[in-house]
């Protein structure tokens, strides 16, 4: 055990790095975040301070820096080291690491609800210095509803968490869900399960409110609207969800799962599409699209979507109306998206103007994030 007079000769000697690095190189953030962790493991900080949190408060003043910079570096090298497996302080090289602690963090608070499958995904690419800030957030921007409002520390929970599953606990497959356990013994990612089981307890959420999130994240991709026009790739695509929208008759609202402005090509002259999608994800749920002919009235293109099931498939050919496109959301990734499945492609309509200036006020409205998805106003 170390004595307390090499606790601060060692400390000192930390200290006058650490604030050099704060005041004149804050872009080596990962030998900062080392020094930093090394306080903490070493329990060097017990020399200024009861805990470790009081010495961080005390060095961040001393610095006439915030709190929360110091706390974001430190976590944002714990969580790296965690997605590389590093183990051992010393094994952290700044040379390796190209990633920001602002990726670090969102990629964490992405990770708190987006199913594991994409997160790999992102992980590797984040990783190997790839640009992954947009993507980051567009997922946010998606799965972020799915937590109702609930926090990492604020939630409450009134019952005991799922069980973790073993590669032993093979079912006979009644239901999709032993079906999908099933699945991930056999492809070797139980653990990505597990995990996805956790975040479906911690929020308390459906296997219904993932579907609809993965299928709206499926719809970020132009390819659905590539193929309605036969052109690759499409000069603009702009996508918005969980829009509402006043019929200018009956004044009655409607919302309306995800609808895309597009420019198939770069022409002053034309004006932009409007492509609208409702989500279905039953049969049952499927024959009210039979009935749906109010969103042809909104939009150019109309569509239903549904998952990637063939009898699914099947019906909503006989059911969904003609002029409608048909896309089936697979469960296979595509990136960091599900894969799209064009069934059909769906007939071009006219709306009049009424109908037209009901959604590009909406599109504007959402575009100024004067309203939002959560809670979106019905105007």
């Amino acid at each position: 055990m170390m004595d307390v007079g090499k606790k601060r000769e060692l400390l000192e000697d930390i200290e006058l790095e650490l604030n050099d690095l704060i005041r004149h190189d804050r872009r080596n953030w990962v030998r900062t975040a080392k020094l930093l962790l090394i306080i903490e493991r070493d329990k060097l900080f017990e020399v200024r301070a009861t805990s470790y949190s009081g010495y961080i408060r005390k060095l961040a003043l001393q610095n006439r820096i915030n709190t929360s910079t110091l706390w974001r570096i430190k976590s944002a090298a714990k969580l790296y080291m965690e997605l590389s497996g590093i183990e051992e302080v010393s094994m952290l090289q700044e040379k390796h690491i190209t990633a920001t602690p602002e990726q670090l963090e969102i990629y964490k608070k992405v990770r708190s609800i987006v199913p594991e499958r994409i997160m790999d995904n992102l992980r590797t690419k984040m990783l190997q210095g790839k640009k992954v800030r947009n993507e980051l957030y567009k997922l946010w921007e998606i799965y972020k509803p799915l937590k109702k409002g609930k926090t990492e520390r604020g939630r409450k929970k009134n019952h005991e968490g799922s069980p973790f599953l073993e590669s032993d606990q093979a079912y006979l497959p009644y239901t999709e869900s032993e079906v999908q356990v099933n699945t991930a013994i056999n492809q070797q990612s139980l653990k990505q399960l597990n995990k996805d089981l956790q975040k479906i307890d911690r929020f308390d959420l459906s296997p219904e409110d993932i579907t609809k999130a993965n299928m709206l994240n499926a719809l970020r991709s132009p390819f659905w609207m590539e193929n309605t026009y036969q052109k690759v790739p499409l000069y603009r695509f702009k996508l918005f969800q969980k829009l509402i929208l006043r019929a200018p008759i009956k004044h009655k609202a409607y919302v309306i799962d995800c609808m895309a402005l597009t420019f198939s090509e770069n022409s002053r002259r034309q004006i932009p599409d409007i492509a609208a999608v409702r989500l279905y994800l039953t049969e049952d749920a499927l024959q009210r699209a039979k009935n749906d002919y109010v969103l042809n009235y909104f939009c150019h293109f109309a569509f239903v979507a549904i998952p990637y099931k063939t009898e699914l498939i099947e019906r909503a050919k006989k059911i969904v109306p003609d002029f409608f496109g048909i896309l089936a959301i697979k469960d296979q990734l595509a990136h960091t998206r599900h894969a799209i499945s064009t069934i059909r492609t769906p007939e071009k309509g006219k709306p009049e103007d009424k109908y037209l200036n009901s959604v590009h006020r909406a599109m504007l409205l959402r575009s100024l994030q004067w309203n939002n998805i959560e809670k979106p106003e019905v105007f």
